[in-house]
């Protein structure tokens, strides 16, 4: 895939999914706070649809550390492999424009 969405584009396009607004996808929260799962979603389109590094993207999501992703990363992964959220990531990449491999 040659043609990856912008950050900004694939933000919009997960809150209009979730119903949220960007900022509460991108603004960290102090102390524990509860599953975020739009914004862990929003990750993991990050990297996957947008081909983002895992520092791009804990930089975009106010992070310290690249280490951060990871664990959201894989919850959507393993979310997505037992058909959780499948029908919300495949609504995302028809949105963006991206078409599915088979």
């Amino acid at each position: 895939m040659s043609n990856r969405p912008a950050v900004n584009d694939i933000l919009q396009v997960v809150a209009a999914r979730f119903q949220v607004t960007v900022p509460s996808l991108t603004r960290r929260t102090l102390g524990r706070p509860a599953s975020n799962v739009p914004r862990k979603f929003a990750m993991y389109c990050c990297q996957q649809l947008g081909d983002m590094r895992l520092q791009d993207i804990a930089r975009t999501f106010g992070l310290t550390h690249e280490g951060s992703v990871s664990p959201a990363v894989q919850a959507m992964k393993a979310g997505l492999e037992v058909g959780e959220l499948q029908a919300e990531f495949d609504q995302v990449r028809e949105d963006l424009g991206i078409m599915k491999l088979t």
